[in-house]
């Protein structure tokens, strides 16, 4: 008696199985590019936002805002309220605060000189090389590539905005 064996033969499997672990790696790797432009296309939205709001504050109150001494303060991730001097600006100027995407050691800077006359906002974000993802180097008009954060020994590049005279803040 003569029987066909049914099933696939090891060849057969072993094809199958090479094609999925090909096409999930490809995918692994392409979603992983799009978690980065994701966040770095937030981090663009929040700070275009945020130097809107103080721009507006500075139209109306003719100086950016800060205190009578320069100084500087992060926006952390967990922001959901921003002291001073940042505090004049929620609700009126924006309707709610913006943080860095919930990334270990992401952080925005606020920095102003003395009594409001120039500003600048910054991103800064960790990552294995001391500086920003690729995406973000590549693609923000707006680079700083000088200054460390938070006394750090290591420059990393950030990028943001900032008054015609806050640059060198």
């Amino acid at each position: 008696m003569n029987m066909k064996q049914k099933g696939f033969t090891i060849v057969e499997l072993a094809t199958v199985i090479a094609v999925i672990a090909i096409l999930a790696t490809i995918s692994a790797v392409v979603y992983s590019g799009v978690q980065e432009r994701g966040r770095y296309s937030k981090a663009q939205t929040d700070m275009k936002h945020l130097n809107d709001a103080i721009t507006i504050y500075r139209s109306k109150t003719s100086a950016y805002p800060g205190t009578a001494t320069a100084g500087c303060q992060d926006i952390l991730a967990t922001t959901t309220t921003y002291a001073a001097p940042l505090n004049v600006i929620v609700p009126n100027y924006l309707d709610k605060t913006v943080a860095p995407p919930n990334t270990t050691g992401s952080v925005y800077k606020y920095c102003w000189t003395a009594n409001g006359a120039n500003y600048k906002i910054l991103r800064f974000i960790p990552s294995a090389n001391g500086g920003l993802p690729t995406v973000e180097k590549t693609n923000n008009p707006y680079l700083n590539t000088t200054g460390a954060y938070a006394g750090t020994a290591s420059v990393r590049l950030s990028w943001g905005y900032w008054s015609d005279g806050g640059q060198s803040i």
